[in-house]
């Protein structure tokens, strides 16, 4: 089994990857 940090700490990250996409998606829609 993975330990928990390690897997907290990777999905936090994939979360905050997932974050600034949206973002960018959103100004990219704003510039149109």
């Amino acid at each position: 089994m993975l330990k928990p940090k390690l897997r907290n700490h990777v999905t936090t990250r994939w979360l905050i990857i997932y974050k600034l996409l949206i973002i960018v998606l959103c100004r990219k829609r704003l510039q149109h």
